[in-house]
């Protein structure tokens, strides 16, 4: 009876093939998941601007005058002629019938806040709770991150992104300003400034 087993040559022959599947199959992998995130954060996007024209629709008296919740006065978006618009957000003007004579791409619009949308129940938080018994949440900042809408791919938090709603063809469009968004303010506060997302804090007990 032939109980050889293995030789050296055949065990580093086994491991070397095993490294190479290896070492094929892990970019593969990570490719797969980040298309898979790319896809998921894409999605989210269309998902956010359906639910703020929505929204639009839904508050249509203040949409026509691109009229301000807060300030009461007017705003317009200007909108780039490139492949990805940049929007020209012009605010504080006083309502006029003839307010957009002389305009190219401009339209009466209302800028919202990506919370906004959740707050208002168009769109779910992605973490909710998250500062419930973490000791890194305090009062002052617990507002910030307690209840977090989530850019898929980088765990960004994505609150105070902006999305312009506008006025045109008699009905509400949005659009999400993915390109301020995706760059990351040091904090909530300059978030809410310029509209970008911002890191999310360890959880801590």
């Amino acid at each position: 009876m032939n109980n050889k087993g293995f030789t050296l040559v055949e065990l580093l022959t086994v491991i070397v093939i095993i490294g190479l599947l290896i070492a094929i199959t892990i970019p593969a992998t990570s490719k797969i998941i980040k298309a898979s995130k790319e896809k998921a954060y894409t999605t989210k996007i269309e998902f956010i601007e359906s639910e703020a024209a929505l929204y639009g629709e839904t508050n249509l008296d203040y949409l026509r005058k691109g009229m301000d919740f807060d300030t009461g006065k007017t705003s317009l978006c200007e909108f780039s002629d490139s492949e990805r618009p940049v929007v020209n957000y012009i605010s504080n003007l006083d309502y006029s019938d003839n307010i957009l004579d002389g305009r190219t791409n401009t339209y009466l619009c209302i800028k919202i806040k990506v919370k906004d949308l959740a707050i208002n129940k168009y769109i779910n938080y992605d973490k909710e709770d998250f500062c419930s018994n973490n000791a890194n949440c305090n009062s002052s900042n617990e507002n910030s991150y307690n209840n977090q809408v989530i850019n898929n791919m980088t765990e960004d938090i994505i609150n105070e992104c902006n999305v312009y709603i506008y006025y045109k063809n008699n009905r509400g469009y949005a659009y999400f300003d993915k390109k301020n968004c995706d760059t990351v303010a040091s904090d909530p506060n300059q978030a809410s400034i310029t509209g970008n997302s911002y890191k999310s804090i360890v959880w801590s007990k």
